[in-house]
């Protein structure tokens, strides 16, 4: 075999230039050079893998139907590469800084509305947002609370928190509807959208705004980022290091995409030309996507959404699994409504390439080809039906194995280390049994989908039915590519090892992948109702008995109570914040981490002024972390 390998390595020389060029691009310092070369690897590489696959691989009829999902799976791949891979030399912060400066140059700035459309969220989630929406630096906007659940309390806390209060007595539409309705009642040059859970810095329309100085711009969108773990985080605490399943599409994709003025928009985060959105007769209401929708028709009319790739708010991600799906699920139908419906309108159609880049391919390719690719192993282990000709194992490791590596160390290298093997593929399996058929459902189906809410602020409730079985398929499933793997091995011949040796690899990585992704949509407890954040506070602690301060250092808070380090004894009550009326606290008990000793304290009940004080205090850019991807976190993996 070792003659064999090294004979297959001197008539195939473009093998090792794609290696080399491939540690060159790990080496590199400079991102785009990097992202260039690893592109370039995995060119030379994939066209060496197809061409072998081709030739020398393909004897029946199943050889071609598992080689011709092989490429769309690798299309898709392959077609983000290619996107994404100059996309580091744009820089629209630097833009920002010009707009801004030349925005509060003006006499008079533009009028802004804020939209915060609401339905069933509860009070602590929709205070946040309310008061980070009041505390904007900016001097020319309102604040209009969209509630469509008829709520008098809501009515009430905007009252007193001083913002504008939005009834509207049906519900058609969903929150396109609510916000159409909110049009006719305002009338702020510009729009800026947040959903009723995501809380916006102080900045965030000083940095937004000045780009509608050019007239080409309708939306400007800012990426999400999220304050506490969603589920496939906080079920698989060992991976949370990993950032959240969003940052892929908010750090690389869609910036690649704005690249090319081909940007789309997200909803929340988001500020809007009024007139614009007028032009289109308002926030669609044919889809249940309707800030992608906005982008595509403004798009058709030759106005574009520019993204802004700083975090200039913070927002609740989905709690467990049925939120997570459901979201999902929306974005996945919507969106393939919007196509279908774009192409019935025929009044304007893009070039082809527009296709090819906007097009939501993941639920309809990567997904299920995963789930294809999944039972491919069984078929052989259990039925002995392979799904390629192997001739020898020097080709098959010259060409399969190294174009996998190759594929999965460029697409890290692209993507800043999000996609990382295994996980990745993970969170693919979490939703292919439930967002793929709804994709199906939603290509035959003449009606709109119904716009259903992701439920926010939630309480742990026992795990559903459906991420039960979900959960229950992946562990089956790992398991039996396990066995296989055993059962092929202990019945393999001679001319049937090459054949296990494939099947087993492909099984065992598949089966981890599986065993990693049932972890992800087990739901976990989470008894917290407010989100901790970690910092560095020195208030004052005042003792109820001496009535004598003490200068605390607060390690960290949430809007429910604090922990300062230290031993601090029971008889102090209450703290004092610079700049908040004293809040009373009741010490909850000690405890000791390595040399360091911490006392928890639970704030009493808290006055409307208090938890507006605190808010502003505590959602602030500075306490919220930012969580990236890193190869470093693979050691976790054991």
């Amino acid at each position: 075999m070792d003659i064999d390998f090294i004979a297959t390595i001197e008539q195939n020389p473009i093998h090792t230039i794609a290696l080399l060029l491939l540690l060159l691009a790990t080496l590199s310092k400079k991102t785009t050079l990097g992202a260039t070369l690893a592109t370039i690897s995995l060119t030379l590489a994939s066209i060496m893998y197809f061409h072998w696959r081709w030739t020398s691989t393909l004897g029946n009829s199943w050889h071609y139907v598992v080689f011709a999902v092989e490429i769309i799976s690798y299309l898709y791949g392959f077609i983000y590469l290619v996107m994404t891979v100059n996309f580091k030399n744009i820089n629209r912060s630097i833009e920002a800084d010009i707009f801004q400066q030349e925005l509060f140059s003006r006499k008079t700035l533009p009028s802004v509305d804020v939209y915060i459309p609401t339905y069933n969220e509860p009070e602590n989630v929709l205070l946040k947002t309310i008061v980070g929406a009041k505390n904007l630096d900016y001097p020319n906007f309102k604040v209009h609370v969209l509630d469509d659940g008829k709520r008098d309390w809501l009515k009430e806390l905007c009252q007193k928190i001083q913002v504008n209060y939005i009834r509207r007595e049906e519900n058609t539409h969903a929150k396109a509807g609510n916000m159409n309705h909110a049009l006719s009642h305002t009338s702020g040059e510009f729009i800026a959208v947040l959903d009723a859970d995501f809380v916006a810095f102080p900045n965030f329309l000083k940095r937004t705004i000045g780009f509608f100085a050019d007239e080409k711009i309708a939306i400007v969108q800012t990426p999400q980022f999220f304050y506490n773990l969603d589920p496939l985080e906080y079920n698989s605490k060992t991976f949370k290091v990993l950032g959240d399943e969003q940052r892929l599409w908010f750090d690389d994709i869609i910036v690649a995409r704005d690249r090319y003025n081909l940007a789309t928009s997200c909803g929340t985060c988001s500020v809007n030309r009024r007139d614009a959105i007028e032009s289109i007769g308002g926030f669609p209401v044919e889809t249940i996507t309707e800030d992608y929708d906005s982008s595509i028709q403004l798009l058709e009319k030759g106005l574009i959404t520019r993204y802004l790739n700083e975090r200039l708010s913070v927002g609740l991600a989905a709690e467990n699994m049925e939120g997570f799906i459901t979201q999902r699920k929306r974005w996945a139908t919507g969106n393939l409504t919007v196509w279908k419906n774009h192409l019935k309108r025929r009044k304007t159609s893009f070039p082809f390439w527009y296709y090819i880049v906007l097009f939501d391919w993941y639920y309809m390719i990567s997904v299920p080809s995963k789930l294809f690719m999944a039972f491919i192993p069984l078929l052989f282990l259990y039925f002995g039906i392979m799904p390629m000709m192997i001739n020898n194992l020097s080709e098959l490791v010259l060409f399969h194995w190294v174009f996998i590596f190759v594929n999965c160390v460029a697409l890290n290298i692209v993507s800043t280390n999000k996609f990382i093997p295994i996980i990745s593929n993970a969170v693919s399996y979490t939703s292919i049994l439930k967002i793929f058929p709804a994709v199906l459902n939603a290509l035959l189906e003449t009606k709109l989908s119904q716009f259903k809410v992701t439920p926010k602020g939630v309480t742990f409730k026992k795990q559903g039915k459906e991420s039960f079985l979900i959960m229950s398929l992946m562990r089956f499933l790992s398991i039996l590519l396990v066995f296989g793997v055993i059962f092929a091995t202990l019945n393999a011949t001679n001319e049937s090892m090459n054949g296990v040796i494939v099947a087993g690899y492909w099984a065992l990585i598949t089966s981890m992948a599986l065993w990693v992704g049932q972890r992800m949509v087990k739901d976990s407890p989470r008894y917290r109702k407010e989100e901790r954040f970690e910092v560095s506070l020195n208030p004052t602690m005042l003792s109820s008995i001496k009535n004598k301060p003490l200068n605390a250092q607060i390690t960290n808070i949430s809007l429910g109570g604090f922990v300062v380090k230290g031993l601090v004894t029971e008889d102090c009550k209450v703290i004092q914040f610079e700049n908040i009326e004293p809040i009373e606290a009741k010490f909850i008990g000690g405890f000791s981490n390595g040399d360091s000793i911490y006392s928890r304290f639970a704030f009493k009940a808290l006055t409307i002024d208090q938890s507006v004080a605190l808010i502003r205090l505590i959602f602030q850019e500075a306490h919220i972390p930012t969580r990236k991807a890193t190869l470093r976190s693979l050691k976790l993996l054991w």
